[in-house]
């Protein structure tokens, strides 16, 4: 894959969020802004977002690439391309 071997930005999300993503419904993703988001977004470049569905033993996931990344009043990372999936926890149908 294009992404692989690449520092990705790791964020846990609960059922809605991750699927909205994967359906294209949500094409940005926000963070307040914190010390403890802007030591983690401020002044990297982030190109991947690896997004992983809640806690689980082996968790679904998929890499998004990060479009743009910009701080307003919260951290505004714009979604691309979803580059890879493994979809073990989510309903398929509903897709």
């Amino acid at each position: 894959m294009i992404w692989e071997g690449k520092e990705a930005l790791h964020l846990v999300l609960m059922r809605d969020p991750f699927e909205r993503i994967l359906n294209g419904d949500k094409l940005i993703e926000y963070r307040d802004t914190t010390p403890y988001w802007d030591k983690r977004l401020m002044n990297k470049d982030i190109k991947w977002i690896y997004f992983q569905y809640a806690y689980h033993k082996n968790p679904s996931y998929m890499v998004v690439e990060c479009i743009k990344k910009e701080r307003l009043d919260r951290w505004n990372l714009h979604l691309g391309h979803i580059y890879e999936k493994y979809l073990f926890h989510i309903n398929k149908k509903h897709l």
